[in-house]
């Protein structure tokens, strides 16, 4: 069976690997030999066609003392969600769901009065 793998590691200090390319082995098999390698250290997640193929973490939360990561460590993951919003909410323009320029009101009934005007292009401006 070919599978056809992009993997992203969404966890900072870690190397992105592989890009897109067809691959005999399964996901599950790529990401071992990436953690073998010393290439992966951390939690990860694929889902492909709505079913989750890939849910595991590999490695250390403290390399020094060899405490193990849990599905349950957190992560200090900064601004990496902002691509992440980003792509969503425009999977949801495609779908008709949303406008860039609809204001942020629509969907959410508390903001304040000064922000009534806020669109949801200028919330993905903002950093």
């Amino acid at each position: 069976m070919h599978h056809e793998a992009v993997l992203f590691s969404l966890i900072p200090g870690t190397r992105l690997f592989i890009g897109c390319q067809t691959t005999r082995q399964t996901p599950v098999d790529v990401v071992n030999q990436y953690y073998l390698d010393g290439k992966f250290n951390g939690s990860i997640l694929i889902a492909q066609n709505n079913q989750v193929v890939v849910d595991t973490v590999l490695g250390y939360r403290d390399l020094h003392q060899q405490a193990l990561l849990t599905k349950e460590t957190p992560f200090y993951i900064a601004s990496l969600s902002k691509p992440i919003t980003a792509i969503a909410i425009f999977l949801m323009m495609e779908k008709g769901l949303l406008a860039l320029d609809d204001k942020a009101t629509k969907f959410v009934d508390s903001i304040p009065a000064y922000a009534h005007n806020i669109t949801v292009r200028q919330l993905l401006h903002h950093t």
